[in-house]
């Protein structure tokens, strides 16, 4: 800016020295150029200096965003750790309650490949229908059989339908982590 200025005032002292009219005209038309380009070049300057500005506040909210975004996945993973630790713990907890007999029933059920009924548990293992009964419904909360069918009790003993039961993809897997070897 320092050096349109010194234009500017050459261009008035040369046009107080040189007599001729003409010159002065010319002269005085150079310092109109020189005084709109030195406003341009402040006009300029000041829009530089705003985008300066601006440039340094998104650069600012961008770091804010990117901090609050490392935050937020770092919240994530350790909510899926603590996830992944309750479930493991639940996994854990559920092979640990199972008692002999429900992990042998499993066992069975594992080993036929097939439907069970409770009927056939009861046989197998010499014991009361109520407690049969009472392991199959441990395995199945803890989701290590389904049912596929419901018992249906007739009247006539022979046209009655016991329950049946099948492995589940988490029973398979407690059999071949706890049995096979």
């Amino acid at each position: 800016m320092g050096a349109i200025k010194d234009i500017v005032d050459l261009c008035i002292k040369l046009r107080d020295e040189v007599g001729e009219r003409k010159a002065a005209e010319i002269i005085g038309k150079i310092q109109g150029h020189t005084l709109a380009l030195q406003s341009e070049q402040a006009a300029l300057l000041e829009k530089n200096s705003q985008l300066i500005t601006d440039n340094l506040e998104l650069k600012r909210k961008v770091l804010d965003m990117e901090e609050a975004h490392k935050k937020a996945i770092a919240a994530l993973q350790e909510k899926h750790r603590t996830e992944i630790s309750q479930l493991a713990s639940v996994n854990a907890s559920s092979s640990e309650d199972l008692d002999s007999s429900s992990k042998e029933i499993l066992k069975l059920i594992f080993d036929r490949g097939d439907e069970v009924s409770n009927w056939e548990v009861m046989e197998k293992f010499k014991m009361q229908k109520s407690v049969a009964d009472y392991h199959l419904d441990i395995l199945l909360e803890e989701q290590m059989v389904h049912r596929t069918q419901y018992e249906r009790p007739d009247t006539d003993f022979d046209y009655a339908q016991p329950a049946l039961f099948k492995i589940t993809s988490m029973g398979r897997e407690f059999v071949v982590k706890n049995f096979i070897k």
